[in-house]
């Protein structure tokens, strides 16, 4: 009876620190040995990643979002400097020494501004400011972003 108990301590305890099969082999359990081990392993990716995230602060992350605020300001005035649609017309006919009239082109209704809704401009315009606006989130929370 000592043999049977002394022996089923001694699997307990091999099984706890190195994990086994259940009886019908369907499943497996991790013991403590390899569970630490995995631990550690966590602890170490985690501190990998703080340190990579503390890397999105620096200076190439701010070159980036003032770049990306440059672009947005740019869009602003691709239709004219005063932020409107830029009033294009041709001469009737185009190649007249002395044109009778002028038509309208079609292009600035097209192209649009940043305040026109469905324009290119606009479509554009809401693209970058969302990259923006993601990058910005990025930045300010991998300041914060602890492992």
């Amino acid at each position: 009876m000592f043999n049977n108990m002394a022996c089923s301590v001694a699997m307990f305890t091999d099984d706890l620190l190195n994990g086994n099969v259940t009886l019908n082999g369907s499943s497996f359990f991790v013991g403590l040995n390899q569970f630490s081990t995995q631990i550690v392993n966590l602890n170490t990716n985690l501190t990998n990643i703080n340190n990579n995230f503390s890397s999105l602060t620096n200076a190439a992350m701010t070159n980036a979002n003032t770049a990306l605020t440059n672009t947005l300001a740019n869009i602003k005035a691709i239709p004219s400097a005063g932020f409107t649609a830029l009033p294009l017309s041709y001469s009737n006919p185009i190649n007249s020494a002395a044109p009778g009239g002028t038509d309208a082109s079609t292009f600035p209704a097209i192209l649009g501004t940043y305040t026109t809704s469905n324009t290119l401009v606009w479509i554009l315009y809401q693209a970058v400011s969302e990259i923006n606006t993601f990058v910005t989130g990025i930045q300010s929370s991998a300041s914060t972003f602890s492992g």
